[in-house]
């Protein structure tokens, strides 16, 4: 909006907040300890993801639990 006064303008501007996205990039922690971690995203409403994935450090299959970004 733009009000207009003898001399001055003045703008006006509003906020609006966004909406948060719908998935949520995450990362996969080792459960063998070793550090390895696999990136990957889920939809926001869904409960923590835990996977039996590859690691490559111990060369067997561990399960990943989800852990902070």
């Amino acid at each position: 909006m733009v009000f207009r006064s003898s001399k001055l303008m003045f703008v006006t501007v509003s906020v609006v907040k966004k909406a948060k996205a719908r998935t949520v990039v995450l990362r996969l922690l080792s459960s063998a300890g070793t550090g390895f971690f696999y990136t990957t995203t889920r939809r926001r409403a869904l409960p923590k993801l835990q996977l039996m994935k590859y690691d490559p450090i111990v060369n067997k299959h561990v399960l990943f639990v989800e852990g902070k970004k």
